[in-house]
C-alpha cells in the first residue's frame, strides 16, 4: 500500500505492472507490420514514445534497439465467449446465442484475447459473417 490517502482518507493502491514476454513480442511483431505498411504506402510514421512511459521497452528488430509502449486499453473485449459449447460459451460462431435462437451479441466481446492492434478488422469479419448467417436464416424462414 501506498502512504498516500484518498479524499476520504483511505490508504491509495500502489499499483505496479509488467507486460509479458509474449505481450512484448506482439507489440514488436504489430511495429514491424507497421513498418511494412508503411514503407509499402510511403508513408511516414509520426508515432512517439513518451520518455518515462513505464510500459515502454526497448526491443532489438533488425540490429537496432527501438523503444516500444503499449499503447491499449480502447478497446473492451472478453465479456462473452464465442464457442461450440454452450455450457463454457454464450454464442456459437455466427455469434448467436446458445440459449436464445433470435438474439445476437454481435461485437468484440466474444473475443477470449486480443492482438497487440485494434481489433477493427476481425471484428468486421465477424459482423458481416454473421450479418450473412441472419440474411441466410430469415430466407428459410
Amino acid at each position: 500500500m501506498s502512504s498516500a490517502k484518498d479524499a476520504l482518507g483511505l490508504p491509495r493502491p500502489k499499483i505496479a505492472y509488467d507486460l509479458s514476454d509474449y505481450t512484448k513480442q506482439g507489440i514488436a511483431a504489430a511495429f514491424c507490420l507497421k513498418k511494412l505498411i508503411f514503407a509499402k504506402l510511403g508513408a511516414e510514421d509520426f508515432t512517439r514514445t513518451a520518455d518515462g512511459d513505464p510500459a515502454g521497452f526497448d526491443q532489438v528488430i533488425d540490429g537496432k534497439t527501438v523503444r516500444l509502449t503499449y499503447g491499449g486499453a480502447g478497446h473492451v473485449m472478453g465479456t462473452y465467449r464465442m464457442g461450440d459449447d454452450p455450457k463454457i460459451s454464450v454464442v456459437n460462431s455466427f455469434q448467436r446465442s446458445h440459449d436464445h435462437a433470435n438474439l445476437y451479441l454481435v461485437g468484440s466481446g466474444t473475443f477470449p484475447t486480443v492482438g497487440t492492434a485494434n481489433p477493427t478488422i476481425t471484428l468486421s469479419a465477424l459482423a458481416l459473417r454473421t450479418a450473412d448467417s441472419i440474411v441466410d436464416d430469415f430466407k428459410r424462414v
